[in-house]
């Protein structure tokens, strides 16, 4: 009997019966194999890795020496590896990380599986130059067109490297943003994934305040899309259009208007010391915005809150100052 294997060996006995005998009953013998002594293996790596290992650069072929099981030495990377990729023994480095190669080998034949070794590779970005930009544009300025300023649409710039190629580019803020008023550097920045090297680049973006003219008949505009009462939407913009008539046209101007309660007149002869149509065209502001003020009830605070801001805005752009006006019930 050659006992092959760790295991329970069981013989099985029997004897025929005859010459007036009846068969023996069977009987059974049981021998446990004991696994014997087995060899342990151990895997010891035979290639030292690029120092340094570069993204990008050239690949390296992995090498390990393993136990008398016979059995080759396999490589896969580590779940915990970046940096690289694996393609049987060949190691390719994509980007800056940490490789990590594992190596393992199957036990057999007397020797059990030898222990997983494991060779760390750290990918550096080589001292590659950064990603290099084109098409930044020049400073922008437009006017704006509210008082939160203007919406602005750019053209971003790219950029491009020698390992990557085309490096995607990210703008803050972006194209199509509403800017404020004044002047905002906005500010792009490209990253090579392969490499981790990166570059800025920036430029400006100025929205200047609209001419008092534009935003007064933005004004207009705003008010007469609201839902304010029908008859005080008119006198406001009817107010406010004369207002930018003055403002459009030469001369002395006067304006009367009538709010459905009460009629109004506001001479602009005088209005923080400028004269003819400005003067006339201050006053008129003034008293759109008392009208503003007064009718609450009628007007949503937030809503006569940002009308009455505009309109003092166009006021501090036409230097109107204080003002004199007299109201006359009629």
């Amino acid at each position: 009997m050659t006992f092959t294997a760790a295991g329970t060996c069981l013989v099985d006995a029997n004897q025929a019966g005859g010459n007036g005998y009846t068969a023996a009953p069977q009987a059974q013998q049981s021998i446990t194999v004991s696994g014997g002594s087995s060899t342990p293996q151990t895997i010891t790596f035979t290639s030292t890795p690029p120092s340094p290992a570069t993204a990008g650069g050239a690949t390296y072929t992995v090498t390990a020496t393993g136990g008398g099981s016979g059995n080759p030495v396999t490589f896969t990377p580590d779940t915990a590896s970046t940096g690289c990729t694996l393609s049987g023994a060949v190691v390719t480095f994509t980007t800056t990380g940490t490789c990590l190669v594992d190596a393992n080998q199957a036990g057999g034949s007397g020797y059990t599986a030898a222990p997983q070794a494991q060779q760390s590779i750290t990918v550096s970005s080589g001292g590659e130059a950064p990603p290099s930009f084109s098409g930044v544009p020049a400073g922008i300025s437009v006017s704006a067109t509210g008082s939160s300023g203007a919406i602005v649409n750019y053209t971003p710039p790219t950029a491009s490297d020698a390992v990557e190629g085309s490096v995607p580019v990210t703008c803050v803020p972006a194209s199509g943003s509403t800017f404020a008023i004044g002047t905002t550097t906005v500010i792009c920045t490209a990253k090579d994934s392969a490499t981790g090297e990166s570059a800025s680049a920036k430029f400006t973006i100025t929205v200047t305040q609209g001419s008092p003219e534009d935003r007064l008949a933005e004004l207009i505009g705003d008010i007469q899309g609201s839902h304010i009462p029908p008859g005080l939407r008119y006198v406001l913009t009817s107010l406010l259009s004369q207002a930018l008539a003055n403002l459009n046209s030469p001369g002395q101007h006067s304006f009367f208007a009538t709010n459905g309660f009460r009629s109004v007149g506001l001479q602009g002869w005088s209005c923080g010391g400028q004269p003819g149509r400005v003067g006339d065209a201050c006053s008129l502001l003034a008293e759109a915005s008392f009208i503003i003020q007064v009718d609450p009830w009628q007007i949503p605070p937030w809503l006569g809150y940002r009308w009455t801001a505009a309109i003092r805005d166009i006021e501090v752009s036409l230097d109107c100052g204080g003002f004199r006006f007299g109201w006359e019930d009629w």
